[in-house]
């Protein structure tokens, strides 16, 4: 038993190797092997084993994997550490244990590609249900080799995920092989070496003729980033005032201005203090961008900022789940992490962030469990849940060149929601972040990772700005250009190309995971008909 604990050690370790970001992202071809071997013992000797033993073993796996990816998350609480340990472990885990149970009842034959779809079907769920942590999906690990991922634009980051999973099977039984008959054993798998082959040689082609061959689209367009590199921990909430902050940005957007400029981008909660979304003309914070505006009228500036929202009882609208009761006149405030638009002559436009970090912005599942107060995390400046809107919003320039998609954060992680503000005709994004939480770790650049992969699959340009970590530009085919360090305040500028063609990702989602989650239900269902009928007979 001790070398099933050492083999899912080394899965796990394996795994997370490319979430390190100074390993290779290839490592992860073949990192479930040794996991896949475990099974194997255990479906060998089913006879001998509960299937839960099983589970535990796959469950040291992926808390290795989890922890090592997500250590930096401690900083700001530890519970930011142990919930994905936890939870991300025993999901995964559960995934591997319910696709060894029905291989145990259902034979060996068909068992791999239940593991592909079962596994595919989790990640597509963990890109939307509310528990949503899709950071470790495994297409995801090849975000560093852009030029190996260029046909993410028609599958996804699940496309990835397909082909990883399918060369570990096959380098699997390869070895198994191996090991079971060493005689003539180029002979015997020559076949399988050719498979391998197949699906290593050909998405690898035809990502590099992509790549090679892509031409950027659209008009051109100089757009400016802001990185004031604000402390979130001693300086944003507490030592620096909420107007010294935005005279700091202004003052590093001042010194790289130029009447050329159609955008500058400032980083997630920018204006750190909630402002009441009703009078938003009058706050001082708006009133000293808008005289920024006024002297620089071709340029707009997209900033984030804290903005409430009051409903009162003698309206008639709905009062949103995420709202908190703030007086006995069954007054409610529903509090958001916003982005906002600002141009000459226009009225402010608004986004609320609707991807949100659970445990810290949001509580899962809220429509069921309203008391949950005492649970609240401290962390980006208050101790409340966050609301959201109900469809992605695009912000349009006042030159109506640009048709901005709103990523914030945390959003930047979701493939599929991604393609919601390019179906709303956005021709660049927009990712705003605030990425000092973690210090500096590896995780603001793993952040940034997601960007790229975010470019390829919507094949937009992307301006970054983070108040500290990396702020930059990507290009169309996910190439980082003029990149800034972590820790410095700085402001830069570049020229990126709009685009207004739409790829086939962005029209028609995530795909693969909608096809594995409907085989899924119908491999379950096959399942306790099978079993039912044979405790029948």
């Amino acid at each position: 038993m001790k070398k099933n604990i050492l083999l899912s050690l080394l899965s796990g370790v394996l795994l997370a190797l490319p979430w390190l970001d100074i390993f290779p992202g290839i490592i992860i071809f073949f990192a479930l092997i040794p996991l896949l071997f475990v099974e194997n013992y255990f479906y060998k000797n089913k006879n001998h084993y509960l299937p839960i033993v099983y589970f535990l073993y796959a469950w040291l796996t992926f808390a290795v994997w989890n922890l090592i990816s997500f250590w930096w998350s401690y900083q700001p609480t530890i519970y930011g550490l142990i919930a994905p340990i936890v939870l991300n472990s025993f999901f995964l885990a559960l995934v591997f244990w319910l696709v060894h149970i029905i291989k145990r009842k259902m034979g060996e034959k068909h068992g791999n590609i239940y593991f592909i779809i079962f596994v595919l079907s989790f990640e597509y769920l963990h890109h939307h249900w509310d528990l949503a942590c899709p950071w470790l999906t495994l297409g995801a690990g090849l975000a560093k080799e852009i030029y190996l991922i260029q046909w993410y634009e028609y599958t996804g980051v699940l496309g990835g995920s397909l082909w990883i999973l399918v060369l570990n099977i096959i380098l699997f039984k390869i070895i198994k092989n191996f090991i079971l008959d060493k005689s003539k054993f180029l002979i015997k798998n020559l076949k399988s070496f050719i498979v391998v082959a197949i699906f290593i040689l050909f998405p690898v082609i035809c990502s590099l003729i992509l790549f090679g061959n892509y031409k950027e689209d659209g008009t051109e367009t100089k757009i400016a980033v802001i990185q004031p590199n604000i402390d979130p921990y001693t300086q944003k909430f507490d030592e620096l005032s909420a107007n010294q902050q935005i005279d700091i940005m202004l003052h590093l957007a001042d010194s790289i201005m130029s009447p050329d400029i159609d955008l500058i981008v400032f980083p997630e909660t920018a204006i750190p203090v909630y402002i009441n979304e009703k009078h938003f003309d009058t706050t001082q914070y708006f009133v000293k961008i808008k005289n920024f505006i006024n002297k620089n009228s071709n340029t707009d500036i997209l900033i984030g900022a804290y903005t409430f929202k009051k409903f009162y009882p003698y309206e008639s609208t709905n009062t949103p789940s995420s709202a908190t009761k703030i007086d006995s006149f069954e007054t409610f405030c529903d509090y958001y992490n916003t982005a906002l638009m600002f141009g000459k002559g226009q009225n402010i436009q608004t986004y609320h962030k609707s991807k949100l970090v659970v445990g810290v912005e949001t509580m899962p599942f809220q429509s069921f469990f309203k008391i949950v107060g005492n649970l609240k995390i401290n962390i980006a400046g208050g101790v409340r849940w966050f609301g959201t809107q109900k469809a992605a919003k695009t912000f349009v320039s006042k030159n109506k060149k640009l048709n901005i998609a709103p990523i914030i954060c945390w959003e930047s992680v979701f493939g599929e929601y991604n393609t919601k503000f390019v179906q709303k005709g956005a021709n660049i994004i927009a990712v705003i972040t605030n990425d000092g939480w973690w210090g500096n770790t590896v995780a603001h650049k793993r952040h940034l990772r997601f960007s790229q992969i975010r470019a390829i699959e919507n094949r937009r340009s992307i301006a970054r700005s983070a108040n500290t970590g990396i702020s930059c530009f990507i290009n169309q085919k996910g190439q980082i250009l003029n990149k800034t360090k972590y820790g410095t305040k700085i402001a830069i500028k570049n020229t990126l190309k709009t685009n207004n063609k739409i790829t086939f990702f962005s029209k028609s989602g995530d795909v693969i995971g909608k096809i594995s989650a409907f085989l899924s239900v119908l491999i379950i269902l096959v399942f306790f008909v099978r079993t039912k009928t044979a405790i029948k007979n």
